[in-house]
């Protein structure tokens, strides 16, 4: 099993971070990595959804997750539970801190290989590394992005 974590900051108050990085059918703006996103099921805290991508060979592909907020805490919890190959399972925890005018966003992830993938754990934990550093900084952008056109369309600024 392995854990990773990684942090960036958004220079946006934590309310609005979270609201825009938790509303599920934005991450095909806010991800490079996804295409479309279907809600499966949604309640107040809980949302099951599936997200497609583009893989390396072209081909779309897509798996299914669900989340758990807990909005008290400026946290989310979630897990892979559909097409989880290679991986044996897929945990992840976001957690969200204001700092100053800032938000910090950490993101940790905790998985384990398939026992049946040619993939090493090892191997699979250095292209996340890279992999989730590259999107945080996207998601960062976005983020920001995505609330500086919200408010000229709401006040024309």
């Amino acid at each position: 099993m392995v854990k990773i974590s990684h942090t960036v900051e958004v220079p946006l108050p934590i309310e609005i971070v979270f609201a825009i990085t938790n509303n599920i059918s934005l991450w095909p703006t806010l991800f490079s990595e996804y295409s479309k996103v279907d809600i499966l099921e949604q309640k107040k805290h809980f949302v099951k959804f599936k997200l497609y991508w583009q893989n390396e060979n072209g081909e779309i592909s897509s798996w299914i997750s669900e989340r758990k907020s807990l909005e008290n805490e400026y946290r989310v919890l979630g897990e892979r539970v559909d097409a989880l190959y290679p991986f044996k399972f897929m945990k992840i925890d976001w957690k969200y801190n204001q700092i100053g005018n800032n938000t910090s966003m950490t993101w940790s992830q905790e998985f384990d290989a398939a026992e049946d993938t040619d993939i090493s754990v090892e191997d699979m934990k250095d292209h996340l590394q890279i992999q989730i550093i590259q999107e945080m900084r996207v998601v960062s952008r976005n983020v920001l992005k995505y609330y500086k056109n919200s408010r000229k369309k709401k006040y024309g600024k």
